[in-house]
């Protein structure tokens, strides 16, 4: 793993392409993310197929007509703030021109309406809710999995710390290459 990547250099992971590749197989049918660091988009996974419930540093969104605009490097401004930057989209008399913000959320902001709606949606659909390193604490976020396994269907942590929902984790040794030869077969 390296320390002291920017941002701006973060690359995905095997973890970020098989989640995408898993997605254009049609074996997955929806990602929902915590993480602010674009890295699903990088990866190919499309924005449709993905919740990001607390914002992407490299996405901008007009706060007139809703068009969303990804950088390629951060965006300077965190907290749904303005970033100086206007709509290029097309409105009903030809150019929108309204005011650009980050969507990365501040403590107090509320969740994205559509991101969360489209993640209660999926969770609640979902036959198989697979959680891949989050200690499921922080709320709403951490209560979307549980909407599958509420609504029958399986839910399954991976995690290296223990959370309220499994009591004792697996090695992380042990999972990493369990996980790594099913991908590699």
């Amino acid at each position: 793993v390296e320390t002291g990547v920017t941002f701006d250099d973060a690359t995905p992971t095997l973890t970020h392409r098989a989640l995408a590749g898993l997605v254009g197989a049609g074996l997955v049918k929806h990602v929902i993310s915590q993480n602010v660091d674009g890295l699903h988009l990088k990866s190919g996974l499309p924005r449709s197929s993905l919740s990001e419930l607390h914002g992407n540093m490299f996405m901008e969104k007009c706060e007139k007509c809703g068009r969303e605009y990804l950088r390629d490097v951060v965006v300077s401004t965190v907290g749904l703030k303005r970033t100086g930057n206007r709509c290029s989209g097309g409105g009903a008399r030809g150019r929108c021109r309204g005011k650009l913000r980050d969507t990365v959320l501040d403590w107090e902001d509320e969740l994205p309406a559509e991101d969360l709606e489209k993640a209660q949606y999926h969770s609640r659909k979902a036959d198989l809710s697979l959680c891949l390193g989050s200690t499921l604490q922080i709320v709403p976020a951490g209560t979307l999995p549980l909407l599958a396994k509420k609504h029958l269907g399986k839910l399954v942590i991976c995690n290296l710390q223990p959370t309220k929902y499994v009591c004792q984790p697996h090695k992380p040794h042990t999972t990493n290459q369990h996980i790594a030869a099913s991908l590699n077969p």
